[in-house]
């Protein structure tokens, strides 16, 4: 993968970025980046070509297992289909 600022290897399939990523989009699409699971408050300001799943956690706060299941299943759902 090209490297991209803000954006780390965590697995196969899998990376882990923070806020500078959305800065980075001609980067990610060159690194086959272009789903996101985005976490944090705010306006999403992705591109329109990427997919993004939108789930505002609080840092620091408990995350109820329901909207663990529904990232997991985002994130599994996207390496299976090889994205």
């Amino acid at each position: 993968m090209p490297e991209v600022e803000g954006v780390n290897w965590v697995i196969d399939s899998v990376y882990i970025g923070s806020m500078l990523a959305t800065g980075q989009a001609v980067e990610l699409r060159e690194a086959g980046i272009t789903h996101i699971l985005e976490l944090h408050f705010g306006a999403s300001i992705w591109p329109d070509d990427f997919v993004v799943c939108d789930m505002p956690i609080a840092d620091g706060e408990f995350v109820s297992l329901d909207t663990l299941q529904q990232g997991v299943a985002f994130i599994h759902d996207q390496v299976k289909v090889g994205q």
